[in-house]
């Protein structure tokens, strides 16, 4: 297996975990506020109240299915980005990925991001 796979694959998934870690008690207020319109007057009542009668990881609620999905996400993401740049420094001749230019490394992530939406409209 190559190395830098491995790595990539790893960065996604910790880069996929560091986002629902720093959303996920947004996202909770945004959901509180959802489903309950009337019970808050807006996102710092609600903020306060639920940590007033949860405790502060009453924000991290649910968080659970977020992190699953969301490290999968970037996982793929990041893993297939990497391997784009290794088709794209072959392509254009290049020894090493870290030789390609700002435009190769753009066609690179292009192409992860179409194979990424190929995955997501597949499940």
């Amino acid at each position: 297996m190559d190395n830098t796979l491995l790595v990539d694959v790893l960065a996604g998934i910790t880069g996929g975990f560091a986002s629902v870690f720093v959303g996920q008690p947004l996202d909770t207020v945004k959901v509180k506020m959802q489903l309950f319109p009337k019970m808050y007057g807006g996102m710092f009542p609600c903020l306060t109240n639920t940590v007033r009668q949860q405790g502060f990881f009453g924000l991290y609620a649910g968080m659970l299915p977020a992190l699953v999905s969301n490290g999968a996400d970037e996982a793929v993401m990041f893993g297939t980005y990497g391997q784009c740049q290794k088709i794209v420094a072959k392509s254009v001749g290049a020894n090493d990925t870290t030789d390609l230019n700002y435009i190769e490394n753009a066609a690179a992530g292009s192409i992860a991001s179409v194979s990424k939406i190929i995955i997501n409209m597949a499940n």
